[in-house]
């Protein structure tokens, strides 16, 4: 494991993010359809947000035997599934009026390279969840970095 390798070279301090609920992106919603036995009552597609449970749940108790195992170091998970789920639900909240489409092109495929100027964009970005239909937007993320700083900064603050 690549923090094995960071370990034997002196790192002591480490955060891993765990994985957002994948069910709620824009993509995995039109690439799935939104029938009543794929979806949530907020549209996400249930099936994909529970295996990013499991996944989420193993990644914890692994880095947990790694903290065990490794004398002196601190390792602690984000949680990225909780926050990223709750502005879905409660979009409001956090200044959002889309959660279901990216701001980028029908806000339904296009991602990365694909979202150029040639596509039309949205005029208020803050008010998106997603840039595209896969990666958050500005606010999103600044949202998401207020909450990881106040839950962890602690630990990575005091020698």
């Amino acid at each position: 494991m690549w923090m094995q390798s960071l370990y034997k070279l002196g790192a002591r301090r480490f955060i891993v993010a765990g994985m957002p609920p994948v069910g709620c992106l824009p993509v995995m919603k039109s690439l799935r359809g939104m029938q009543p036995p794929l979806s949530s009552g907020h549209g996400c597609v249930e099936l994909q947000n529970q295996e990013t449970q499991r996944y989420n749940a193993k990644l914890q108790k692994a880095l947990a035997q790694l903290e065990a195992n490794s004398t002196g170091a601190t390792v602690s998970f984000v949680d990225n599934y909780t926050p990223l789920l709750d502005m879905v639900t409660h979009p409001d909240k956090y200044g959002f009026t889309q959660t279901g489409l990216g701001c980028c092109g029908t806000g339904m495929m296009e991602m990365g390279a694909l979202c150029t100027s040639l596509l039309p964009q949205c005029k208020s970005p803050e008010q998106y969840m997603f840039f595209d239909s896969v990666h958050p937007t500005q606010a999103t993320y600044k949202a998401m970095a207020d909450q990881i700083i106040k839950a962890h900064i602690s630990q990575f603050t005091n020698n």
